[in-house]
């Protein structure tokens, strides 16, 4: 599983329940406050059954994704920089079918001081559809100040919650998972 930055290109997909997963390889540079990856991933194509998943053979995603930690600002700010080239064969679109080819530029400032913290990225796309040219970009944000230290269920918003809260919590989700039909079961923990 893999996840990079604020996961809008690649990223573990827990909402659908079906987390998305990758055969492939990633190598790791790490110099004073920059970290870099290159990367060659396949996603996997989920299947019904137990052990049966394989790396779908039609789309593949490679890149160099470097991150810059900056602790002068706050101990959880950064600058990310990243080229993301993502290929599909035979992708199916309204306009038709063929094969997809788009590389992604972008970057994003990330962080928190004191009771603000921000994630803010844009990113331009180019690339081709068939005999189409993409050209595609996004700009989003997220700003958030948490100015009062309490939520009004005694926990401060920005904390974690305790071990035994956590554990408390994966035995609920356990719990629930149990009540799930045969088939939901075997969706959910698929690899």
């Amino acid at each position: 599983m893999v996840a990079y930055g604020s996961e809008r290109l690649i990223g573990l997909r827990f909402g659908p329940n079906v987390p998305l997963s990758f055969d492939g390889a990633r190598a790791r540079l790490s110099v004073g406050d920059w970290t870099v990856d290159a990367f060659a991933y396949r996603p996997v194509a989920n299947e019904l059954g137990n052990f049966d998943d394989r790396s779908d053979r039609s789309r593949k995603t490679f890149g160099l994704y470097a991150t810059r930690a900056l602790p002068e600002i706050g101990p959880k700010s950064g600058l990310d920089l990243y080229w993301i080239g993502y290929e599909r064969d035979d992708a199916r679109f309204d306009s038709g079918v063929a094969d997809e080819r788009r590389h992604t530029l972008g970057t994003r400032f990330f962080g928190a001081l004191g009771d603000w913290s921000w994630n803010h990225e844009a990113m331009l796309q180019l690339g081709t559809f068939g005999g189409e040219r993409i050209l595609a970009w996004s700009v989003a944000t997220d700003t958030r100040a948490t100015p009062f230290p309490r939520s009004p269920f005694g926990r401060s918003s920005n904390s974690r919650p305790t071990s035994s809260a956590a554990t408390a919590g994966r035995a609920a989700a356990s719990a629930r998972s149990t009540r799930c039909s045969p088939r939901a079961n075997t969706l959910a923990r698929s690899d």
